[in-house]
């Protein structure tokens, strides 16, 4: 039962009768009861009204069912698979999405709902908040709109039950306001809302056990219905539209340090909207902005905040137009999910969209070869930026085992004037250079004493979003032995890549000394893709693969066995171990088994089958065939592939980079 706020009266659904559960339902004006005929009814069932001021209908959420939703409209019910006015945070702890509408709770792994049996569930309610407090491991919920009215009471959620809390003091009741967790400060914050007096512009903040007003100098204007998010790489609480106390859409934002509120005034906003939805995407650094209700209708665009400006984003496809929607940043699978809301025509929506994020800004692709051999190379990088190649105001590669810029062969070049530096044997970007030449122009070498670039034979394209730089490189014979080409790009407004791993080189050099075992190749040396792969490492001993004692390979960033795909094999046992996510060499083991058989073993980064992984010894030679999948999305981006072998008497290769995998 609830009140009917668009139309005075209460209604009454159903119910437990004397011999069977009903489905009739009548409504109260004030003096009598009255009995309606609607068309169509729920069927007997129990459940949870509560009316929804933003489709102005009373919602019933049909129990014993996921997202089975009734809509009374003072005539007639009508059933929807929906999904609006529910709050949701993700639980980082237990790696699933938590939606709540008080009553019915339901968790999201990233593929598919299922829902929580807690023994304690809030009440009903619709326009409340919720957050993931990561000091606590808990999510937070506040407020909302209730069958009752207004409410101001505060629940966590621990993965398992719902606690209500009871601080000493509490917000004002309200709805329609924002939660965001302030990691930097271990807090969660609540900004705003519509309160019984209309909207608010008070700032809370919640600790785990209590709520404390806080009274910064400056402040957002008392507003609802706006959006929030943590910016984890500014360290802010990012807020942004909402309406105000006339009604009016609004369009700006503001961000929260913990002490105080500033406005920002970015070059390009989004349109003035309100019951928009906001999350940080974590894969790339970026406040993510979706939908909402403006003055020209229901909104479906797409926004990133970059710490200083607003980006539109143009996603291949995208969800319908949309209000009043939830949204999350699933940690586990690196992606946003947007889920529910109000179509243009008020209607609720089910759905479910995971967005994965594009590239911003700049972006190394690629280097071409992506491996071989060879002391002379003439190699072609690309680069892309997001809204164009004359966007990109730096481009630098450098090949080196360790992404080290001293005694590298390290280039910069700048677009605009189409001048490459060398940098000399010290490594420093910014100079000295050895020399220069315009890429195209200038038919003169520059070299330090580990290659030389010739401009003869060197060109640059550019078209579109790419800029493809074309080297004709020499290297030095003391540069001999594995290399790794790392690239990065910075564009006019100071955003970078990163470096990113994307080719290995071998520069033929001296003979391994005796009697030591030799990492030869890797099969495929460049792979891109999700799934089994099967990965063949191909190494020698001079006296007979039979002496070889182990063999390695790590998958990683860097040559570091933390966090990585690190495994052994022992040839006298034919058994692979896989080393855990600390990455001591000498274990301990994330599991084991014998190559051939149908066991695997599997830690954080990946896992590594038996059937379809051997060993194949022939001379001095030993093929090792690894069948390995990679986990997403943790394990996402450029990998380089290094391997080592040991013989009997404990002489060591030495560590290699043989390949690159890079999973999407």
């Amino acid at each position: 039962m609830t009140y009917d706020q668009a139309r005075g009266q209460v209604v009454l659904f159903g119910g437990s009768g004397s011999s069977s559960t009903l489905n009739d339902t009548w409504v109260w004006d004030g003096s009598n009861w009255i009995l309606k005929f609607p068309n169509t009814s729920p069927p007997p069932a129990s459940g949870a009204m509560v009316y929804h001021s933003g489709i102005e209908k009373v919602t019933f959420f049909q129990a014993g069912t996921t997202f089975v939703t009734w809509l009374w409209d003072g005539t007639d019910w009508t059933q929807v698979s929906a999904i609006t006015g529910h709050g949701m945070a993700y639980d980082l702890v237990r790696g699933r999405a938590v939606l709540s509408n008080g009553l019915y709770t339901y968790l999201h792994d990233g593929f598919a709902w299922t829902r929580a049996t807690p023994a304690t569930a809030p009440p009903t309610r619709q326009g409340h908040a919720m957050a993931f407090d990561s000091a606590r491991a808990v999510a937070v919920l506040f407020g909302g709109q209730g069958s009752g009215g207004l409410r101001n009471d505060t629940w966590t959620w621990d993965g398992a039950d719902w606690v209500e809390k009871t601080p000493l003091l509490s917000p004002p009741a309200r709805r329609c306001h924002a939660l965001a967790y302030d990691a930097a400060r271990g807090e969660v914050v609540l900004f705003g809302g519509l309160g019984s007096t209309g909207p608010l512009n008070d700032t809370w903040v919640w600790d785990g056990a209590n709520w404390t007003q806080k009274f910064p100098a400056v402040a957002p204007p008392a507003r609802g219905c706006h959006a929030m998010a943590y910016d984890g790489r500014a360290q802010q609480v990012v807020l942004f539209g909402g309406t105000s106390g006339s009604g009016s859409y609004l369009s700006d934002t503001w961000v929260w340090n913990g002490t105080n509120w500033a406005a920002r005034a970015p070059t390009i906003n989004p349109s003035a909207r309100a019951e928009h939805a906001m999350a940080y995407d974590g894969a790339r650094g970026r406040v993510m902005l979706s939908g909402g209700r403006g003055s020209s209708g229901v909104l479906s665009d797409t926004w990133v905040w970059d710490g200083a400006n607003w980006v539109q984003r143009y996603p291949t496809s995208l969800p319908s137009a949309r209000a009043s929607h939830a949204m999350t940043y699933d940690a586990a699978h690196g992606q946003v999910l947007l889920v529910g809301g109000l179509d243009a025509n008020g209607k609720p929506l089910g759905d479910v969209w995971a967005y994965r994020s594009q590239s911003v800004g700049p972006t190394p692709v690629l280097v071409a070869p992506g491996s071989g051999s060879g002391v002379s190379q003439e190699y072609t990088f690309v680069f892309d930026h997001s809204r164009g190649w004359t966007y990109l105001q730096v481009v630098n590669a450098l090949m080196n085992f360790w992404l080290d810029g001293r005694q590298a062969c390290y280039v910069a070049y700048l677009p605009a004037s189409r001048a490459l530096y060398l940098v000399d044997d010290a490594g420093n970007a910014g100079g000295p250079f050895v020399g220069g030449l315009v890429v195209g122009r200038d038919t003169h070498s520059i070299g330090n004493s580990q290659c030389t670039i010739h401009g003869q034979g060197s060109w640059v394209q550019e078209q579109g979003k790419q800029l493809w730089l074309h080297l004709r490189v020499e290297f030095a014979p003391s540069f001999a032995g594995t290399k790794i080409a790392y690239l990065a790009a910075r564009d006019q407004a100071g955003n970078n890549s990163g470096w990113q791993r994307l080719g290995v080189w071998k520069v033929p050099g001296a003979p391994a000394p005796p009697n030591t075992p030799q990492v030869l190749s890797a099969t495929p040396a460049e792979w891109t893709g999700t799934g089994a792969e099967t990965l063949e490492v191909q190494v020698m001993d001079p006296d007979g693969a039979g002496d070889l004692a182990v063999v390695n390979v790590l998958v990683n960033d860097w040559l570091d066995g933390r966090q990585a795909c690190y495994l052994a094999y022992a040839p006298a046992l034919n058994a692979v171990f896989l080393v855990d996510d600390a990455g001591n060499a000498g274990g301990p083991f994330a599991g084991g088994f014998l190559l051939g058989t149908p066991q695997a073993a599997a830690n954080s980064q990946c896992v590594v089958y038996g059937e379809g992984s051997s060993a194949v010894a022939s001379g001095t030679e030993l093929k090792l065939r690894l069948r390995v999948e990679f986990r997403q999305p943790g394990f996402r981006g450029h990998r380089v592939v290094y391997a080592a072998a040991r013989d009997q008497a404990g002489n060591n290769s030495g560590w290699q980079a043989v390949g690159r995998w890079s999973v999407p």
